[in-house]
């Protein structure tokens, strides 16, 4: 919702989440790296982090973002209060 100006998740005006990857310390704008995805390397299983290679572009919404909505009926729905 913008309320913390430190972490601008939100895009008023396009009325989207500006990234797949947002929280406390805002949206990540540039480009994924496989340790962003995959973590850090675990010996002995390379392919955690190769096997996102090709999962790179995350700017804008995604279908993922759609759990806000539910987020925010369970807290309308438990509360009844409109925020």
């Amino acid at each position: 919702m913008n309320e913390d100006p430190e972490a601008p998740n939100y895009d008023a005006r396009l009325k989207i989440i500006r990234s797949l990857h947002n929280g406390s310390r805002g949206p990540k704008l540039s480009d994924a790296t496989e340790r962003d995805w995959g973590g850090e390397p675990v010996a002995g299983h390379p392919e955690r982090l190769s096997r996102y290679k090709t999962g790179g572009n995350i700017r804008g919404d995604h279908p993922l973002n759609l759990c806000t909505a539910t987020l925010a009926l369970n807290a309308f729905a438990l509360t009844g209060e409109s925020k």
